[in-house]
């Protein structure tokens, strides 16, 4: 809901690699691994106080629409 995310991968050779930022009302997740159920590739760090909401896939699954009216506001 507010503050900034700096998502990165470290790779093979232990390089670090920033792939994405997220800023103020974004969603953000590693999508492939939450859809998966697998571990994730993306290490996601908040770069300033956040606030933020944990969901599970369960939760996203049975309230989409509740999960897209919280995204579009």
């Amino acid at each position: 809901m507010s503050g900034m995310f700096r998502l990165s991968h470290i790779d093979a050779d232990a390089n670090e690699w920033i792939v994405d930022y997220s800023f103020v009302n974004d969603f953000v997740c590693d999508y492939p691994s939450f859809i998966k159920q697998a571990t994730s590739t993306v290490n996601i760090q908040a770069t300033t106080e956040c606030e933020v909401y944990l969901l599970s896939l369960n939760h996203v699954c049975r309230d989409i629409p509740t999960l897209i009216r919280l995204l579009l506001r």
